[in-house]
């Protein structure tokens, strides 16, 4: 498996990597190698902000999302107590609507 840096010239190839992504935890519980992608693309992208400086690499997920957060607590991600996420609606129909 090989994870590169993708840029603006890559678009075409990523959107559609970008829509698996999303549709991520609708994929049937067991698919192994998806998982394995999945486990890869962080350890990736942990790898690249240390190698910039970061401190630390931060994502959110569904609540209700209970596939990811597997994934996120096999890697050793940390649960936040400390954050809550709001949104603010301004009365405007979202672009998909």
């Amino acid at each position: 498996m090989r994870i590169d840096v993708a840029g603006p010239d890559d678009l075409d190839e990523v959107l559609p990597l970008m829509r698996a992504y999303c549709d991520f935890y609708e994929v049937a519980h067991g698919d192994e190698a998806l998982t394995a992608y999945a486990e890869a693309l962080i350890r990736a992208c942990a790898d690249r902000a240390r190698e910039h400086g970061a401190a630390a690499l931060e994502w959110q997920t569904a609540k209700d999302n209970y596939r990811a957060q597997a994934l996120y607590d096999r890697v050793g991600g940390e649960r936040s107590e400390q954050w809550l996420d709001y949104t603010l609606r301004t009365g405007q129909a979202p672009p998909d609507a």
